[in-house]
């Protein structure tokens, strides 16, 4: 009685490649460009929208749920502190890629980093 067969092997080395593949697509396929921009997003309106590259900055977020406090600083951004229960928006690593973001539930914020771009070729999104 055989335990691992030989189609086993390929099978996993299959699941194996998938994921490289997916960790690549993910992590390194959406740079930030020089022109990225910080938007803020709370209660599903934007709130407001800073340069990423636009030097050190802390930036309090004031809503319904709470108070949120995120730092802009060498490229990226992350949430300092934040007034939630849970605290998972902060001890989440800072983004730094495109359509990377940053969500705290109970105080309905939302951090994304966007490429912005006189034309990127895209006339709209469908969903």
């Amino acid at each position: 009685m055989q335990i691992i067969r030989k189609t086993d092997i390929a099978l996993i080395a299959f699941f194996i490649a998938c994921a490289i593949a997916l960790i690549f697509i993910f992590f390194l396929a959406h740079p930030v460009s020089a022109s990225a921009q910080v938007i803020v997003t709370v209660d599903g309106a934007q709130y407001l929208a800073l340069d990423l590259h636009s030097g050190h900055r802390h930036i309090e977020i004031h809503s319904a749920g709470g108070i949120n406090e995120i730092v802009i600083e060498g490229g990226m951004v992350r949430m300092h502190t934040a007034d939630c229960p849970d605290q998972l928006c902060v001890h989440q690593m800072p983004i730094t890629r495109g359509f990377q973001s940053i969500v705290c539930l109970p105080n309905r914020v939302l951090i994304e980093l966007r490429n912005v771009a006189a034309d990127d070729g895209i006339d709209g999104w469908i969903r």
